[in-house]
C-alpha cells in the first residue's frame, strides 16, 4: 500500500471525451512531495475515504501530475448525431469535389451541489493528403473558445454552476475527389 500526499492545492477538473464513452472523470492536478513515486497501482482516498484505485507512472520530487479519480456520477453527459449529409461542394452535377458533413450536439449538465471546472475534448478528421480537406463548419458552446490543442483534438474548458446545462455544437465536412 503506497499514500501519495499533495503539496499545496489541488486542482479538481472534469475531462469528458464523448465520443469514446458519455461520462465525465474527475482528474486531480497533484504535486508530489519530496520523494519520488514509482508507477503501479495506487488506492485513492479523498478525505480520509476510500474512492478507488487508479494508476501512476514514476512521478520525480516534487513533480506536478495527474491523478484520475474515476466517473463522476454528478456530472450528467449526452452526445447525439444531429446531421450527417452526402453531397458535392458545387452546383447541380458538379464533379468538383464531394462533401460529407457530420453534426453533433454534446450536452453536459452540472446535478452536484458546487461549482465545477469541465475540459471536454472532441476529435475531428485530420488529412496528410493535399486534396482532402477538412473544414470545420461550426465549433461553439454559448461564448466559450474552441482552442485546437493539437491536430484532430477540439478542446473546451469552461466551468458549471450547480445544475447548469452547456451544449457544445460541432459540425465539419470533408471534402475529397468524386
Amino acid at each position: 500500500s503506497r499514500a501519495i500526499v499533495a503539496v499545496g492545492p489541488t486542482v479538481l477538473e472534469h475531462e469528458i471525451l464523448p465520443e469514446l464513452v458519455q461520462s465525465a472523470y474527475l482528474r486531480a492536478a497533484v504535486v508530489n512531495g519530496t520523494l519520488p513515486i514509482l508507477g503501479g497501482a495506487i488506492n485513492v482516498f479523498v478525505d480520509g475515504g476510500f474512492v478507488g484505485t487508479s494508476f501512476v507512472r514514476n512521478v520525480a520530487p516534487t513533480q506536478k501530475f495527474p491523478l484520475y479519480l474515476g466517473v463522476d456520477e454528478g456530472i450528467r453527459v449526452e452526445r447525439k448525431s444531429v446531421k450527417r449529409e452526402d453531397g458535392s461542394d458545387g452546383g447541380f452535377l458538379s464533379t468538383t469535389r464531394a462533401r460529407k458533413t457530420n453534426g453533433f450536439l454534446t450536452t453536459v449538465e452540472n446535478f452536484r451541489g458546487e461549482p465545477v471546472r469541465v475540459t471536454l475534448k472532441e476529435r475531428r478528421p485530420v488529412s496528410a493528403e493535399e486534396k482532402i480537406n477538412v473544414r470545420i463548419e461550426d465549433a461553439t458552446t454559448e461564448g466559450y473558445a474552441t482552442k485546437e490543442t493539437e491536430p484532430g483534438i477540439l478542446t473546451w474548458t469552461f466551468d458549471l454552476k450547480p445544475r447548469e446545462k452547456r451544449e457544445i455544437a460541432v459540425e465539419y465536412s470533408v471534402l475529397y475527389p468524386p
